[in-house]
């Protein structure tokens, strides 16, 4: 695990990762990174419009870093473009980047991976918050993975450890799919 769009990854190292990822193409790659605005100066020579087996994502954890991060990100061609939105610290607006655009029928966004913070001193994710993500997702025919609740249950009565059981989240939240 890495950000392999960070701008102090060794050029050598990037080379030896692409060939992999190149002669890998019956394995899904999710590159995932803070650095969206690095991705089109670091790609392949041959990326084109992106190759099918390859999902490059962006964190997302505050309104701030989706305003920020995810124009660097839908700008970039990909099979498959994801949000990590975790920890979810806040309300988070992604709807204007889930819609459908004329010359990509998946849309910009396809899918989005949610959960709370972890650790010691970690902030709460309030249930709404989750509720407003899953609603904007849905409306948009994209694709939502709840992974955990965060290991700050204050809001989340019968939760324990990083909340990463979904038996103990309210029916609604519990929602785990992929894109296709």
């Amino acid at each position: 695990m890495a950000d392999v769009f960070d701008n102090k990854v060794p050029t050598s190292w990037s080379v030896d990762l692409w060939s992999l990822i190149r002669s890998t193409p019956a394995l899904d790659w999710f590159l995932l990174t803070k650095r969206p605005q690095n991705i089109s100066k670091m790609l392949p020579t041959d990326w084109g419009e992106g190759w099918p087996h390859v999902w490059l994502g962006t964190t997302t954890e505050n309104q701030e870093e989706a305003n920020r991060r995810i124009p660097h990100l839908v700008a970039i061609p990909a099979a498959v473009r994801f949000l990590s939105v975790e920890p979810m610290v806040e309300p988070v607006d992604v709807a204007p980047w889930l819609g459908p655009r004329s010359h990509d029928r998946r849309g910009p966004i396809s899918w989005i991976i949610v959960g709370g913070e972890s650790g010691g001193g970690a902030r709460p994710m309030h249930p709404d918050w989750l509720r407003g993500l899953r609603d904007q997702v849905h409306a948009a025919g994209a694709k939502l993975f709840v992974k955990q609740i965060g290991t700050n249950h204050a809001l989340w009565p019968g939760v324990t450890g990083k909340g990463e059981d979904p038996v103990q989240w309210p029916a609604d939240l519990r929602v785990q799919d992929f894109p296709q």
